[in-house]
């Protein structure tokens, strides 16, 4: 179920990491889309630190 969400399996994963690590950011930013967060944790330099989880965003 997670290969298939992931686009990758287990053993590329590990074997083939520089061939599947593209793969699992596009997945990362389609999970963060679901709950209407941004691809990425935001890391405004002048903004206010979130310490809620282990992203330690910086919201501007």
């Amino acid at each position: 179920m997670i290969s298939s969400f992931l686009g990758v399996c287990r053993r590329c994963i590990l074997e083939e990491w520089s061939s599947a690590r593209s793969l699992i950011w596009q997945a990362h930013a389609r999970a963060r889309e679901m709950f209407h967060l941004p691809p990425q944790p935001p890391r405004d330099p002048n903004g206010l630190p979130c310490n809620l989880c282990i992203n330690q965003c910086q919201v501007g």
